[in-house]
């Protein structure tokens, strides 16, 4: 698995940190306070997609008066106490970045959330100490399934996007590392059970959790 593996980029929602909980309940109560029912491919329509182009399908889809800005300002606001106070990390995670970081690994993230979100998780765990670079969906044009966010973080990096291994809880977090380039390895998460038979066959590899991993590198 490891062979040829110079670097290791990371998806942050659901793969390095257990959150998708946190955007569920925020898309149900934004939508509860404006009276607007929750449709059932809601989920799956919004998969992988930039911050923005999220915005930009809630005020099509639902005929919202706000801007981009302003409907992204008020999903960080929800998020932030969540991620401060709620969000913990993946069974194994935090072993494998020592275990990384031990191996002299770059190591990098690309995220479909928030440079602000993705701060808060930054500060709140020093992951300075581990991270070479982040790439959020702040900077990219294309969200997940394109392959944008991964290529952005190799070349932030400077490793040949063939030699990184992407670790991705979604579908189009797995494709859009396999557009790259990359090797991927689905990694399980309560909020995508009911599609963890798709991951598997999409990814290149696959765990229950980082605990799961063979000896590293």
């Amino acid at each position: 698995m490891w062979n040829d593996i110079n670097a290791v980029l990371f998806d942050m929602d659901g793969t390095l940190v257990d959150s998708m909980w946190v955007w569920h309940q925020i898309d149900v109560e934004f939508l509860e306070q404006r009276n607007i029912p929750f449709p059932k491919e809601l989920n799956k329509d919004i998969e992988g997609m930039s911050f923005v182009q999220t915005a930009d399908y809630f005020i099509e889809k639902f005929h919202l008066p706000n801007t981009s800005e302003q409907l992204q300002r008020i999903w960080n606001d929800m998020a932030r106490d969540h991620y401060i106070n709620d969000v913990v990390f993946k069974e194994g995670a935090w072993d494998l970045l020592h275990e990384l970081k031990a191996k002299n690994k770059k190591i990098a993230m690309g995220t479909s959330n928030s440079r602000e979100l993705v701060n808060v998780v930054r500060e709140k765990y020093d992951l300075d100490r581990f991270f070479d670079a982040y790439v959020t969906s702040d900077e990219i044009v294309n969200g997940k399934p394109a392959p944008d966010v991964y290529l952005r973080a190799a070349k932030e990096i400077n490793v040949n996007i063939k030699n990184c291994l992407v670790f991705e809880d979604m579908t189009n977090g797995i494709i859009a590392g396999k557009s790259a380039g990359a090797k991927t390895c689905a990694i399980n998460d309560s909020f995508s059970a009911p599609i963890w038979e798709e991951k598997k066959k999409k990814a290149d590899y696959f765990i229950d959790s980082y605990y799961d991993l063979p000896e590293v590198f």
